[in-house]
C-alpha cells in the first residue's frame, strides 16, 4: 500500500545522548557505596537505628567521608564512557551515511556504465554499419566503373543501386546542354519506367527536390515529403516518404541528378548521405569516363575509316599492284592477274606455304597484309631452292613486317589526304584572295572563272549571275 507524504519509519529518529545516561546510572551506583558503609557502621554500633545516629557516624568516621565520594567518581567514569559512547555512535552513524553513499555512488556507477556500455554498443552498429555501407558503395563503383558504354552505364546506375542498397525508387536525371531542363535517363522503380516512356523531364530551379538541386548542384534531404515545400508529389510514385537528390559534378557544372526516393521516414541520415554522396561523385567520374572514351572511340574509328578509304582509292589501279624484288637486286613494279597462291592467302586470310612442283614452279610463301580485319595485300616470298621450306621463325617475322607495313600504310594514306585537304584549303583561301581584291562586278567573275579554272586543271569554268538579283549595280563586261 502506497501512502501520501514520508512515512514515520522513513524520518530518522535522533538518537539520545549517551553521556547523560552512564552520568546518571555511575552516580547511582556509587550511591549505594556511602549507604551501604553507613548501613554497616550502624550494624557494628551500639547505637539504635537512626537518622540522628546515621549522620552522626558520618560526621564521626572519616572513611566514610571517602566512601561519599564514589558517587562523583563513578559518575564522572560512567559520564567519560559515555561520551567515548556518543563519539563511537557518531562514527558508526556516518560510517552508515558513507556506506549508503558508497552504495549509491556504485548503483549510480552501474547504471552509467550500464549507458555508456549501451551507447558504445550503439556507436559500433553504426560504425559497422557504415562500414558495411561504405564497403557496398565501393563494389558498386568498382562495378559501375567496368561499364564503358555511357547508355548502358546510364541504364545500369539505377539497377545496380536498387540491388545493392534496397531503394523504393531511383531515378538518373540529365540535365540538358541549355540548363533548362533535367531529363530522367534512367529508373528501376515500376512507376519510374512508366515516366521514361512518358519523357518525364522537370524544370531545373522551378519544378521539384530535382530541380533545385540541378540549379544550386547542392545535395537537397527530405526526410518527410510532406513538409518539405519544394517536393513534387508525382502519382506514379505514390510510395515516396522520404527523399535525397544529389548533383553529379563535372567541375563546376551540374551534368545531372541522382534521386533516390524511400518508403520510409527519415530513411535518409547524415552518415547515409555522405555515404551516397562518395557514390554520386563516383558515377559523375564513371560517366565522364565513359563519354570521354564514346568520343575517343568514334574519332579512332573515323580515322581509321578515313585511312582505309585512302589507302583504298591509291591502291585502286586494277588487279593487284605492287612491287617486286628479283634475284638480281633489281625492284620493279608488278601489276596484273593475282598467282593462285596470292589468292589463296588473301581468300584465308593467313599465311599459306606451296611446294616447288614439277612444271618450273618455285616454293613460295604469302603472309597477307592485314589492316583493321581487312586484308588489303600480300607480302609472297619465292626460293629458288625446290627444297626450301619456311620456319615458323621465319614466318612470323614475315607476319610481323607485314604488320608493320599495314601501320605505314594507313598513316601514308592519311598523310596523303591530310595532304589534300591542306592543299585544298590554300587553293580556296588563294581564290578568295583573289576574288576579294577585286572591287568591280565583271572583275570578281572574270577572277573567280579564271582561278577556279586553274584549281581544275584546266576544266571550262563560266559564272554567271542573273542582272535583277544584282539591283542597281552595272551589268559585267563580257
Amino acid at each position: 500500500m502506497t501512502m501520501q507524504g514520508p512515512s514515520l519509519e522513513a524520518q530518522p529518529q535522533k538518537p539520545r545522548p549517551q553521556a547523560t545516561r552512564y552520568l546518571w546510572f555511575g552516580f547511582l551506583i556509587g550511591l549505594a557505596f556511602p549507604l551501604g558503609a553507613t548501613l554497616v557502621r550502624g550494624a557494628l554500633s551500639a547505637d539504635p537505628w537512626s537518622v540522628s545516629a546515621m549522620l552522626r557516624a558520618q560526621a564521626s568516621d572519616p572513611l566514610l567521608w571517602i566512601i561519599d565520594t564514589a558517587p562523583l567518581i563513578l559518575a564522572g567514569f560512567a559520564w567519560a564512557a559515555g561520551v567515548r559512547q556518543d563519539r563511537v555512535i557518531t562514527l558508526n552513524r556516518a560510517l552508515a551515511e558513507r556506506g549508503k553513499d558508497i552504495e549509491a555512488a556504485r548503483a549510480n556507477l552501474a547504471r552509467d556504465v550500464e549507458l555508456r556500455t549501451a551507447q558504445l554498443d550503439e556507436a559500433n552498429l553504426q560504425l559497422q554499419s557504415r562500414a558495411h555501407r561504405l564497403e557496398q558503395i565501393a563494389q558498386l563503383s568498382q562495378s559501375i566503373s567496368q561499364i564503358q558504354n555511357p547508355q548502358a552505364l546510364l541504364s545500369s546506375i539505377p539497377r545496380l543501386i536498387s540491388e545493392t542498397l534496397g531503394y523504393y525508387h531511383i531515378g538518373l536525371f540529365l540535365v540538358d546542354e541549355d540548363g533548362r531542363y533535367a531529363t530522367l535517363r534512367a529508373a528501376n522503380s515500376p512507376g519510374g519506367q512508366r515516366l521514361l516512356q512518358q519523357g518525364h523531364r522537370l524544370r531545373v530551379g522551378v519544378t521539384g527536390i530535382v530541380g533545385n538541386v540541378a540549379r544550386y548542384a547542392h545535395p537537397r534531404v527530405a526526410l518527410d515529403v510532406g513538409e518539405d515545400p519544394t517536393f513534387f508529389s508525382n502519382p506514379e510514385l505514390p510510395g515516396t516518404h522520404s527523399e535525397v537528390a544529389l548533383p553529379l559534378m563535372a567541375g563546376e557544372r551540374c551534368l545531372g541528378v541522382l534521386d533516390i526516393q524511400s518508403t520510409e521516414r527519415n530513411a535518409f541520415q547524415a552518415d547515409e548521405v555522405e555515404a551516397l554522396t562518395i557514390l554520386t561523385n563516383q558515377l559523375a567520374i564513371a560517366y565522364q569516363n565513359a563519354v570521354q572514351l564514346a568520343e575517343a572511340r568514334s574519332a579512332a574509328a573515323a580515322f581509321q575509316t578515313a585511312g582505309v578509304r585512302e589507302l583504298e582509292q591509291i591502291s585502286r589501279v586494277g588487279g593487284l599492284a605492287g612491287y617486286a624484288a628479283r634475284a638480281d637486286g633489281r625492284v620493279e613494279p608488278v601489276s596484273g592477274d593475282v598467282p593462285s597462291v596470292l589468292e589463296d592467302a588473301l581468300l584465308a586470310g593467313r599465311s599459306v606455304q606451296r611446294p616447288a612442283r614439277g612444271d618450273g614452279v618455285q616454293p613460295s610463301l604469302a603472309v597477307p597484309v592485314t589492316l583493321r580485319g581487312d586484308v588489303i595485300g600480300v607480302i609472297q616470298v619465292e626460293s629458288a631452292d625446290p627444297t626450301r621450306r619456311w620456319s615458323t621463325n621465319e614466318i612470323l617475322l614475315l607476319e610481323s613486317i607485314a604488320g608493320r607495313a599495314a601501320t605505314a600504310l594507313e598513316n601514308a594514306g592519311l598523310l596523303s589526304r591530310t595532304q589534300r585537304q591542306a592543299e585544298k584549303q590554300k587553293a580556296i583561301g588563294e581564290i578568295a584572295a583573289s576574288i576579294g581584291s577585286s572591287t568591280r562586278f565583271d572583275a570578281i567573275l572574270e577572277t573567280a572563272a579564271r582561278e577556279l579554272s586553274k584549281a581544275l586543271g584546266g576544266s571550262e569554268v563560266m559564272v554567271q549571275i542573273e542582272s535583277r538579283n544584282l539591283g542597281s549595280a552595272p551589268k559585267p563586261e563580257r
